[in-house]
């Protein structure tokens, strides 16, 4: 059977620009336009599946590499710190981003010039280092250790802005004094809740958003009004909102991961209801303490209990 898999992977590339992600998005924006004066780092730091790497690769994305037959332009540098720890697997996923043919040869001190001679030559105007946790070894870091003074050498001697995101990236700065004073700004995100009704609103906005390009028609996921003034308010039946944030914890990644299975297990003139959420839930439950029932096959006083237990929901907000 053949699959056509166009539909869904182009829903998929959608961004959903909510506040808090816009915001983190414009800032790092902004610092990368101007930028470039004075040696600084920003943290973007949240939760596994916040969407953390989706910005900084948004950003490489709309600040893409040029190339001319004299020279190659690489505004942004994105990479991802290497887990296993070490100043020459930090240097070679650098100097391998930056497209260098060697970026495992030579000694320590050649490579580590050579990546600065490349981020000048290709006029990088920020540097975005995701995991970052990954600089910090479990038995902890200070300020001798050899990555933490790499980049502090590359903040000092480059001025242009280091982004370090990841799921703990203040536990970097918390190694040194000398990186701690370079934070510019502290940006986050998060998961989303249906705690109060002002939460459940964001979270309403941004799924609508969302569901907006879902390549299949809903029924019963509707938990916007419109308002005449160009306002919005929360819809009187949040049920499925509830449900939908139980089972995935308000984690945008496993939104996308369920609304995949939605679409994978469903055909293009199907209407979608909480019958076909039911089905797709099982192939995207990756809940880190597991539900021992489906929210979208039981009676919603159970749904607000456990979404309550989880500090999802407070019904007393409503």
């Amino acid at each position: 059977m053949t699959v056509d898999t166009e539909e869904r992977d182009k829903f998929l590339a959608r961004v959903i620009w909510y506040p808090r992600f816009k915001q983190a998005y414009d800032t790092l924006v902004h610092c990368l336009r101007w930028g470039g004066n004075d040696a600084e780092a920003l943290l973007l730091s949240g939760p596994v599946g916040t969407g953390k790497s989706y910005l900084l690769q948004q950003l490489e994305r709309d600040f893409p590499t040029t190339e001319t037959d004299e020279q190659t332009f690489r505004p942004v540098l994105y990479a991802s710190i290497p887990p296993e720890n070490t100043l020459s697997g930090l240097l070679g996923e650098l100097l391998a981003a930056m497209g260098d043919p060697m970026p495992t040869r030579c000694k320590i001190v050649d490579r580590r010039l050579r990546l600065k001679q490349l981020v000048t030559q290709q006029k990088t105007r920020m540097i975005a280092l995701d995991e970052s946790q990954n600089v910090v070894p479990r038995t902890g870091a200070d300020d001798k250790s050899a990555n933490i003074k790499l980049l502090r050498e590359l903040i000092d001697d480059l001025t242009i802005p280091i982004v370090f995101a990841g799921k703990d990236a203040v536990s970097l700065i918390a190694a040194d004094d000398a990186l701690r004073s370079r934070v510019r700004c502290k940006l986050s995100l998060d998961y989303f809740t249906c705690r109060t009704a002002e939460d459940a609103l964001d979270f309403a906005d941004y799924l609508e958003g969302l569901l907006n390009f879902f390549p299949r028609k809903l029924h019963g996921f509707n938990f916007i009004n419109e308002l005449p003034e160009g306002d919005i308010s929360l819809s009187d039946n949040i049920n499925n909102l509830v449900r939908i944030v139980l089972v995935t914890e308000g984690s945008p990644r496993t939104l996308r991961y369920l609304l995949r299975e939605v679409i994978e297990t469903t055909q293009a003139d199907e209407v979608v209801t909480t019958e076909h959420f039911k089905k797709a839930l099982s192939m995207a439950n990756n809940l880190d303490i597991p539900l021992r029932f489906n929210p979208f096959d039981v009676a919603f006083s159970k749904v607000k209990k456990e979404a309550e237990k989880r500090g999802l929901y407070d019904s007393d907000a409503y």
